[in-house]
């Protein structure tokens, strides 16, 4: 790594700071000696592009600290075994191009953090306590995390023990509760012949399980109890609410599929108790 390389990688690392900081400045740096290389003479211009840091520094901070953990928690999570498959790293490939859309520069930055958070002597249990110690006063920031690994562990259909051992140690260091690990492990591989919704259209007890787990109520909840946890999500996690809060433009998907997660879970639960 060139010493311009390394001072600007030094610099916005540390914007972020702890584990993810040292990830992002040592692939900033690696970043600006491949666009070198290639005499790329707008090469700033496009890091700045992929951490997105916005106008708002405290915005782009957030913003920027969302992007770098997702991609480093995904590579310490393939790396459990000290090697990343090609199907691992194929797995994590589409997961930018078809659920986030990142462009192939974006990708490439994305792919530069995997890769360095992979063989990082941080432990995932540090990143995971670091993103914590950044969003725990936002726990829908969390949710948009445990879903973004559940959702990309799951993504050949199968969960094996080391991903879910990590999913688990995430879910510890982040205070996630373990029912709702459960929601996301069954919405991600187990839930068969249902409509888009993500619930079955019939009344079924597993059905109507899953609606009360996405509104954190049970069914011995009373009629004003669901509405209001119903309005006070629907709050919550609407899209602009998410966005302000440094859910990067490319996760927004997550933050709109989780709202309409809500709003159907409800009308499931309405049709049932003839509200």
């Amino acid at each position: 790594m060139s010493v311009k390389g390394k001072i600007i990688g030094g610099i916005l690392g540390s914007m972020v700071g702890g584990p993810f900081g040292a990830v992002l400045g040592v692939a900033i740096g690696h970043t600006f000696d491949k666009d070198k290389d290639k005499n790329n003479e707008d090469g700033y211009q496009y890091r700045e592009a992929s951490v997105r840091p916005g106008h708002d520094f405290s915005l782009g901070q957030a913003q920027m600290t969302f992007f770098v953990a997702t991609f480093s928690m995904l590579g310490k999570m393939a790396n459990a075994d000290g090697q990343i498959s090609a199907t691992e790293r194929n797995t994590v490939i589409q997961f930018m191009s078809n659920d986030l859309r990142l462009s192939k520069q974006d990708q490439d930055f994305a792919l530069r953090i995997f890769d360095t958070a992979a063989i990082s002597s941080e432990s995932f249990d540090k990143f995971a306590a670091q993103f914590y110690q950044s969003f725990y006063g936002d726990p829908q920031m969390i949710e948009m995390m445990m879903d973004i690994l559940v959702r990309v562990a799951m993504s050949d259909g199968v969960l094996s023990d080391k991903e879910n051992q990590f999913i688990a140690q995430a879910a510890m260091c982040m205070q996630y509760p373990a029912g709702n690990v459960d929601y996301l492990k069954t919405k991600y591989g187990y839930r068969q012949n249902q409509n888009n919704s993500g619930y079955s259209s019939e009344s079924s007890s597993g059905s109507l399980a899953a609606a009360y787990s996405v509104l954190g109520c049970s069914a011995t909840d009373s009629d004003e109890e669901i509405k209001a946890r119903y309005k006070k999500l629907i709050k919550e996690y609407h899209p602009d609410v998410i966005a302000s809060k440094g859910l990067p433009e490319e996760f927004m998907k997550f933050a709109t599929e989780k709202f309409d997660q809500i709003q159907k879970a409800y009308e499931a639960i309405k049709k049932v108790r003839n509200l």
